[in-house]
């Protein structure tokens, strides 16, 4: 099976299990529970992976030419002006990961189908050198094409010993919520990051870690406000929010939405 039938199956296979959840009322004490992930139902059945970092090919046995599955990285995202390396002594997939360097400093998406979001999920691998070295997502990101910043923009973080769910409005940062769950340091880790807007409700953010299967790593965080659900910029990618000595480093990055 390829890379990306693989990625359906486990795709269609999470659907089914939120299906026989919110049917058997798995874990749902209350009526929120149940509203949360019927919105959830609704908003992932309509998602197909939109963008992943690395170059896959394929051989086509007839003519043994080389096909381009999805797009490349390198030419697909914004970046910095620095701050960031293709580092090819720490990865896992080869040829290289995405080192940040200095922060704050983010990259944003920018092939078709990824920059007006405003339901999406980031699944990524990560590894950061020191506990204090901030790592992020960023998504429903204001920043046209062509820029990069996290003046106006959600962020999931992981920092410290905690993550937490940010809000940046005009470069002032709030913390909306956060749980201490003590994201790993020295080694990868794979993370599912989901974010959907629930009526009446405002915008959930659930956290997954995938430990030989996909758990949930902390509570779900929830903002009210909704920020920026109605706005036609909403760019996805990720980040390094705080410094700390040896920085830190992403691969493997799928965006669905």
């Amino acid at each position: 099976m390829d890379f990306i039938a693989q990625k359906y199956e486990e795709f269609n296979a999470e659907i089914h299990s939120i299906e026989k959840r919110i049917e058997e009322g798995i874990g749902l004490r209350s009526e929120l529970s149940y509203r949360i992930e019927e919105a959830l139902l609704r908003t992932i059945r309509n998602w197909r992976l939109r963008s992943v970092e690395r170059f896959f090919i394929t051989i086509d046995p007839l003519s043994y030419k080389y096909k381009e599955i999805l797009p490349r990285a390198t030419t697909d995202w914004d970046f910095p002006t620095d701050g960031y390396e293709y580092y090819t002594a720490l990865y896992v997939s080869p040829p290289s990961s995405l080192h940040f360097t200095a922060a704050p400093r983010c990259i944003l998406c920018k092939y078709t189908g990824t920059t007006a979001l405003r339901d999406g999920r980031v699944v990524t691998y990560m590894y950061r050198m020191s506990v204090y070295a901030g790592m992020g997502i960023t998504f429903r990101n204001q920043e046209p094409v062509g820029n990069v910043s996290l003046d106006n923009t959600y962020y999931w973080r992981a920092y410290a010993e905690s993550v937490d769910l940010e809000k940046s409005v005009g470069g002032v940062k709030t913390i909306i919520d956060y749980e201490k769950v003590y994201p790993p340091e020295d080694t990868w880790f794979k993370v599912r990051v989901t974010w959907w807007s629930v009526p009446g409700v405002g915008i959930v953010l659930r956290t997954e870690k995938y430990d030989g299967d996909w758990v949930q790593w902390c509570r779900d965080f929830l903002d009210i406000s909704d920020e920026w659900k109605d706005s036609s910029i909403n760019r996805v990618g990720i980040a390094m929010t705080d410094w700390a000595s040896g920085g830190s480093f992403f691969d493997d990055t799928e965006i669905w939405g």
